[in-house]
């Protein structure tokens, strides 16, 4: 069966909460550092799919970083820019670069590059991604670089930009959080997405973080900070993955709650360093929504 490019696709909440019908139920589960929102210029993390077993898979799964847009007067822009990484069910990897204004896709590597979205090869030949988006100068463009690591050779480098068109006020990202009408916001998370549930899968996302720009600036770490797990769950709106908002309208990463598990520092028993998520498949025991990962 041919794999259709996947959408990391966002969610449209608006005030009542009711959810956009124009978007297919995507699970997703991540983590998010916890502090008083500032204004950022990049965001990274590692990642890698050991212990996934790709003849298990249900569907493609992507190891995403998500940031939220911001104008130059600080507010957010409502655009959501996305990278992944990703599993297919084929046992090869892809790279996945996007960008949303709301709840509509402006940008995607699939259409909008001309060699479409960088493939890697097996995921048996290659042992992790380091994975990366950011600004130029002048704040014209957003380039997305990943490196793959061989098991064995040199490190595969494939990078594209988004141009930033008139409409996207972005001038930079947000990282951080805030909480606005008794919504919390994250506006810089790191996850895991797939197409449906599927088992068979772990994902271990390491040694994130961002580089902040302004007083106190410089490059950050996810450790850094209080670190807590959310998904999409609209009936709780403080742990719900709310990403953005533009006028009364919110958005989200995911369109369902994903029964996932994970190995974490503030996990009895793990040795889990903080900062670093292992996410895996586990219906019987998904990890309980909000709770705290890590702390600095």
């Amino acid at each position: 069966m041919k794999l259709s490019i996947p959408l990391l696709l966002i969610a449209a909440i608006i005030p009542s909460l009711a959810i956009s019908s124009a978007f297919a139920a995507q699970p997703y589960v991540a983590s998010y550092p916890d502090f008083a929102k500032v204004e950022s210029s990049q965001a990274f993390m590692y990642n890698n799919f050991a212990g996934t077993t790709t003849s298990g898979l249900d569907s493609w799964v992507a190891s995403l970083i998500s940031s939220a847009g911001r104008t130059s007067t600080g507010t957010p822009s409502g655009y959501i820019f996305q990278m992944a990484s990703m599993v297919k069910t084929d046992g090869n990897l892809q790279g996945l670069a996007q960008v949303w204004n709301g709840a509509t896709k402006t940008f995607d590597c699939a259409t909008d590059w001309a060699n479409g979205c960088p493939t890697f090869g097996a995921l048996s030949s290659n042992n992790h991604f380091y994975q990366t988006y950011y600004w130029d100068g002048a704040k014209t463009k957003v380039t997305y670089y990943w490196e793959a690591w061989p098991n064995s050779g040199s490190v595969n480098i494939k990078t594209g930009d988004y141009t930033r068109p008139s409409a996207d006020t972005s001038r930079n990202f947000l990282a951080g959080t805030d909480t606005v009408s008794s919504k919390k916001y994250k506006f810089l998370q790191a996850g895991v997405e797939s197409a449906a549930v599927s088992d068979s899968w772990q994902v271990y996302e390491y040694d994130g973080g961002f580089v902040q720009i302004g007083t106190g600036g410089g490059t950050k770490y996810l450790r850094d900070y209080n670190g807590y797990h959310t998904t999409y769950k609209t009936s709780d709106s403080t742990n719900h993955s709310y990403i953005t908002y533009s006028g009364t309208t919110s958005y989200s990463v995911g369109a369902e709650l994903y029964t996932a598990n994970a190995d974490y520092e503030l996990k009895s028993g793990s040795s889990m360093l903080g900062g670093n998520v292992k996410w895996y498949y586990d219906l019987s025991l998904p990890i309980t929504v909000g709770r705290q990962l890590w702390n600095p």
